[in-house]
């Protein structure tokens, strides 16, 4: 036990200083952002915990989160950058955006995104393909062939599990982290030297997708309309109206925690 804990103290002696403390310090504004933002609800919320039931899950995810982030801390980032992990990650993220649309999931606003964990923990995987798809672009991007038809050819590989992932976000539906995902993309693209023509292609072939949802897409729709309306004097719709209302009972200043 005291090795292992010599081992993690040792890990945050060498780890960089300036991003923990920056993760520290958001973690600490998050959590007193949804303690303040529950605690108004008092017992209404839950029998056992009251007002505190929001601030408790939230804790024993950042322990949960922290967990994971001293184990990969003291793992060597270069076994990522092997193939197998790089597929095996990205294939798992994927299996697990699958899980909710076609076998079980948490259904909300009428998306399929979410995977309940112990009943207790939703979760949205895309979360986790994040990190697997930087991971195996950054792989396969640094391992190009010289010659053209095989650099091609390993180009197109690399482009296809970014494609199915643009495909089963827009299926779930859930556009908004399938242009985080295709920005993700170009800008790996990008930053590893790839022509500025593929780039440029795939960036135009995104555009005029968006501009062909925008009329199609009843969600996207809606959502555009509500700032037509917020900014013609109506509502925008209820998270930017909440936002408003709390902004001018409160000022820069607020009106303190639970309140």
């Amino acid at each position: 036990m005291s090795r292992m804990i010599r081992s993690l103290i040792s890990c945050l002696d060498e780890c960089d200083s300036w991003l923990l403390v920056s993760v520290l310090i958001l973690c600490l504004l998050g959590t007193v952002m949804v303690f303040g933002a529950a605690s108004f609800k008092g017992e209404a919320i839950d029998p056992q915990w009251g007002h505190y039931h929001y601030l408790i899950k939230h804790l024993v995810r950042l322990v949960l989160g922290f967990a994971v982030m001293l184990a990969f801390a003291n793992l060597d980032y270069k076994h990522l950058g092997r193939r197998l992990p790089s597929w095996v990650m990205l294939g798992l993220g994927i299996g697990l955006i699958l899980l909710p649309m076609v076998l079980f999931g948490v259904s909300r606003a009428g998306c399929r995104r979410w995977l309940s964990i112990f009943g207790w923990f939703p979760m949205q995987p895309i979360e986790f393909v994040k990190i697997a798809l930087v991971l195996f672009l950054a792989r396969n991007l640094t391992c190009l062939p010289a010659m053209e038809p095989d650099r091609r050819r390993h180009l197109l590989v690399t482009l296809l599990p970014p494609l199915v992932l643009v495909l089963v976000l827009a299926l779930q539906p859930n556009f908004g982290n399938l242009l985080v995902i295709s920005l993700l993309t170009l800008v790996v693209l990008f930053c590893a030297g790839t022509s500025l023509r593929l780039v440029g292609g795939l960036a135009g072939l995104l555009a005029a997708g968006a501009a062909v949802a925008v009329p199609l897409v009843s969600k996207i729709d809606t959502r555009l309309d509500y700032w037509r309306q917020g900014w013609s004097g109506g509502s925008f719709g209820y998270q930017v109206d909440q936002s408003l209302i709390g902004y001018g009972a409160g000022g820069l200043d607020g009106t303190g925690i639970g309140s």
